[in-house]
């Protein structure tokens, strides 16, 4: 490989992702909301969360746009974590953060969407 940084780096990006961290489920969450999958996007949400699902799923008139969020950063402190985005559609520069919570030892989408 050409690149050892680029490819340890590709690699540490995919693995956190994949895995039960703030960025991984928020990444998954906010990739069902772009693609109109409500019902799974539910599976990573607090049953607070699922109400806010459903209202998007009732009022959103975009169409599907895979890869229209970006993962920037997380803070985590306890069992509460923030994770923030940007929609690379509408604000990319205007930065989201989103709510998460540890439920059972795995990290959910809480209600909160804020600005």
């Amino acid at each position: 490989m050409k690149n050892p940084v680029l490819f340890l780096t590709l690699s540490l990006l995919l693995t956190a992702c994949g895995s039960n961290t703030p960025t991984g489920i928020a990444g998954k969450f906010l990739e069902c909301l772009a693609t109109k999958e409500y019902d799974k996007a539910m599976q990573y949400c607090t049953p607070t969360a699922i109400m806010v699902v459903n209202t998007i799923r009732n009022m959103d008139p975009q169409p599907a746009q895979s890869g229209r969020y970006m993962v920037l950063r997380d803070s985590v402190v306890g069992d509460q974590a923030w994770v923030f985005y940007t929609d690379t559609k509408l604000a990319p520069d205007a930065e989201t953060k989103l709510q998460m919570a540890k439920v059972d030892g795995k990290w959910k989408v809480d209600a909160r969407m804020e600005k």
